[in-house]
């Protein structure tokens, strides 16, 4: 396991850890940070607990560099002046550490800890959030920019299946399929099975927060599709449009527009592809769009 999952499911972990009591400021991650019990509105500690995650696991040097903080702005410094600071969302991967703005004036507020990531939005766990660590989803538009920390183990170890002892892979058993293990999360899943946790959570059926639970089984890949007599070579073609020009209207999303006009939201890049709409991928009422055919 890399050491950005192990930092990953180490957060995992403490979602629902509060403070005590609500409002003070009292959690174990300021006392381990602090050397002791704090309490009071001097003693924020969403980014304490990020500290905190790489400490417990013995890779404080990957964490701006060793340096204790639970300064937030220390953090967006340390990125920006080590070369390790990404403001590109496309970039964004689990792992990077976001940092947030709540005021406009530059300076950093929040920090959470990125676990996906798709163009637009992604999923975090941070601390001091609601008084608790929390499973959070954010928009591109909440986001000034991502430490990504110094992951020196980045490689995930092979794994290979293998059928039960003294006897073999049964009839029933079905290599398109998962059960959940305790621990399991989309994202590891989907490592290890070399496909996308967005794609597990649509064919699952999963809606956010994109909870599951041990014992679940989940569809790694669509049913493949047998071909029916020899399989014709297909020359690549540039991608082909309907008709269609949609004009954006207020409120609307590329997401919004890919799930009414292209059957589902998780076209929305082909969408931007097609419209060369680079990040932060922001759209305008009035803008005119051309629609993908058949989400080409």
């Amino acid at each position: 396991m890399s050491d950005a999952e192990r930092i990953i499911e180490l957060a995992r972990k403490q979602i629902g850890v509060t403070e005590q009591p609500k409002g003070s400021n009292n959690v174990k991650y300021n006392t381990a940070f602090y050397g002791g019990p704090v309490d009071g509105g001097a003693y924020p500690w969403c980014c304490a607990f990020i500290w905190w995650l790489f400490n417990d696991l013995g890779l404080s040097s990957e964490f701006c560099g060793g340096a204790k903080t639970a300064y937030c702005p220390f953090v967006v410094n340390y990125a920006k002046n080590n070369g390790s600071w990404v403001t590109d969302p496309s970039k964004f991967r689990a792992g990077d550490c976001l940092l947030f703005d709540w005021n406009g004036d530059g300076i950093a507020d929040h920090i959470g800890l990125c676990i996906s990531w798709s163009g637009a939005s992604g999923q975090t766990i941070e601390g001091n959030a609601g008084d608790a660590v929390s499973l959070c989803t954010r928009s591109v538009g909440q986001v000034m920019g991502a430490y990504r920390p110094a992951y020196r183990n980045t490689e995930t170890p092979a794994q290979t299946p293998t059928a039960p002892t003294g006897g073999t892979v049964g009839v029933d058993d079905d290599p398109n399929e998962y059960t959940v293990k305790q621990g399991d999360s989309l994202w590891l899943i989907a490592t290890l099975h070399n496909t996308t946790w967005q794609e597990l959570a649509r064919i699952n059926n999963i809606a956010p927060p994109y909870i599951i639970h041990a014992g679940q089984t989940l569809k790694l890949r669509e049913t493949p599709v047998v071909p029916i007599g020899p399989t014709v070579p297909v020359t690549p073609s540039r991608p082909s449009y309907t008709d269609e020009i949609y004009v954006v209207r207020a409120g609307d999303s590329l997401w919004t527009i890919a799930q009414d006009k292209m059957g589902n939201g998780w076209r929305w890049p082909k969408l931007a592809e097609a419209n060369n709409i680079q990040p932060p991928y922001l759209i305008h009422a009035g803008q005119t769009l051309r629609i993908p055919k058949g989400g080409d």
